[in-house]
């Protein structure tokens, strides 16, 4: 997803129109809508500062909306995120440890055809990134949370944009924010 679409899909799933959001931001009355449908539609970017401002008013962390490389762990995350966000086209699962050493394969998955309805086999991939894996396994253990109606969609939304400030590891922190009551 571009930067608009991440922007209009949060704010539409906030319930605001493009004028509320405006608004929201501090923009002018007769600009706000205008505005905001410049950044949806990708016709204009909006600056670091105001896309800050936009964050704040859709209450996510701007790393959720932002561009961004794949430069670091974050950015990896956010693009698998984003991936994702029409709706399961990423499984997520945890390894089992083999002691079988006498195997040629390093890694091995299999998957149950009935329960499998994509279009094409699906295919795994190891990543070996320390901080990515520990996103990861939180990850994992949202959408199963999610999946076992422990959290619902909201929540799992919430965790998501306000990704890596809702992460378990940041609790103690001043900059956590709590996905599961906003």
């Amino acid at each position: 997803m571009t930067q608009g679409e991440r922007i209009k899909h949060i704010r539409q799933k906030r319930g605001m129109t493009q004028q509320e959001l405006g608004e929201a931001c501090g923009f002018t009355e007769a600009s706000a809508g205008v505005r905001i449908r410049q950044y949806e539609s990708n016709k204009k970017s909006p600056k670091d500062d105001t896309l800050m401002i936009i964050a704040k008013a859709l209450k996510v962390n701007y790393i959720a909306i932002k561009n961004y490389d794949l430069g670091c762990a974050e950015d990896i995350l956010e693009t698998l995120f984003w991936l994702d966000a029409g709706g399961n086209t990423i499984d997520l699962f945890s390894l089992e440890r083999e002691t079988d050493y006498e195997n040629d394969w390093k890694f091995q998955g299999k998957y149950n055809d009935e329960e499998y309805d994509w279009a094409r086999t699906p295919f795994g991939i190891v990543i070996n990134y320390g901080l990515v894996n520990d996103f990861m396994k939180e990850w994992f253990l949202r959408k199963q949370q999610l999946k076992k109606k422990e959290i619902t969609q909201e929540q799992y939304d919430n965790w998501k944009w306000n990704w890596p400030f809702s992460c378990d590891d940041n609790k103690d922190s001043e900059t956590y924010m709590d996905w599961m009551n906003m």
